[in-house]
C-alpha cells in the first residue's frame, strides 16, 4: 500500500497556528489555544437555564416530602418526572401554583391503578385547619393471583409545601387492614393544616397483605399523588 509523506515538516506555533504531528488524528493544523473565546448563550438559553433552576425548587420540595413514604419505591424517574411537571407550571405564571399540578404515578412501573380506582374527594376546613380526606372504590385491589394476599392497607400522605421554606410539612395516616372479602366501603381521613399554609397534596397508596401484615413484593404496592389543591 503506498504511504503519503506529510507536507507540514513544521512544529510549533507560528502567527496563532500550531502545526501538529499526530499518530491519531495525522498531521494536521489547528488554532493556538486560548484563541477562541467560549460560546456565549442566547438570550432563550439563558432564560430556560434560569427557568429549570427555579423549577428544581419545587419538585425538590415535593420529592424529599414524599421520600420517607417512598422507600419501597426508590428507585425510577420520579425525579426527571418532577422537574418537567414543575417546569412546565412554572411557563404558565410568575409564581409556582401547588395546586394546578396533575395527578402523577410515584412509579411508573407499579401504577395505583393498576390494583384499584381511586376516587377522592378533598374539603378544607378553615376554622379548624382541617383538612379531610375522603377515598372511595367500588371494589378491593386486583393483585396478582400468584401472590399469597388476603387484604391491604390504604395509606394517605398529606403533604403541605412552603416554598418561603423550602421543604413540606407531612402527615400521614393508615387504614386498619382490610380483607379483600370485606364489604366495600369510603374511607374517611383528617390532617392538621399548618399556620399560613397555600397549597396540599394528597398521595395514596396501597400495599397488599398477607395474615395481617404488609407483603414486601412492589407487585403488590402502588403509590400516587391522586390530588392537589389549595386551602
Amino acid at each position: 500500500m503506498a504511504k503519503a509523506n506529510s507536507l507540514i515538516t513544521i512544529l510549533g506555533t507560528i502567527d496563532g497556528l500550531t502545526f501538529v504531528k499526530s499518530s491519531t488524528y495525522g498531521d494536521h493544523v489547528r488554532a493556538a489555544r486560548g484563541t477562541h473565546k467560549k460560546a456565549k448563550l442566547n438570550a432563550a438559553c439563558q432564560a430556560q437555564s434560569k427557568k429549570l433552576v427555579k423549577s428544581n425548587l419545587p419538585a425538590k420540595v415535593i420529592k424529599d416530602a414524599i421520600y420517607p413514604y417512598r422507600a419501597d419505591f426508590y428507585y425510577g424517574p420520579l425525579w426527571q418526572k418532577l422537574v418537567s411537571m414543575t417546569n412546565q407550571e412554572l411557563g404558565k405564571s410568575a409564581t409556582f401554583d401547588f395546586s394546578r399540578l396533575e395527578p402523577f404515578e410515584i412509579h411508573p412501573n407499579y401504577p395505583l391503578d393498576r390494583l384499584i380506582d381511586l376516587r377522592t374527594n378533598t374539603s378544607v376546613d378553615a376554622k379548624l385547619s382541617k383538612l379531610q380526606v375522603t377515598l372511595s372504590y367500588d371494589m378491593p385491589p386486583v393483585f396478582d393471583k400468584s401472590l399469597p394476599l388476603d387484604g391491604f392497607r390504604v395509606g394517605v400522605i398529606a403533604l403541605f409545601p412552603d416554598m418561603k421554606k423550602q421543604s413540606a410539612k407531612t402527615e400521614i395516616v393508615y387504614s386498619n387492614i382490610i380483607g379483600l372479602k370485606e364489604k366495600v366501603k369510603p374511607l374517611r381521613m383528617e390532617f392538621s393544616i399548618p399556620a399560613r399554609t397555600k397549597f396540599f397534596l394528597v398521595c395514596a397508596r396501597i400495599d397488599g397483605c398477607e395474615k395481617g401484615k404488609t407483603y414486601d413484593t412492589l407487585e403488590s404496592k402502588g403509590m400516587r399523588m391522586v390530588v392537589a389543591g389549595r386551602v
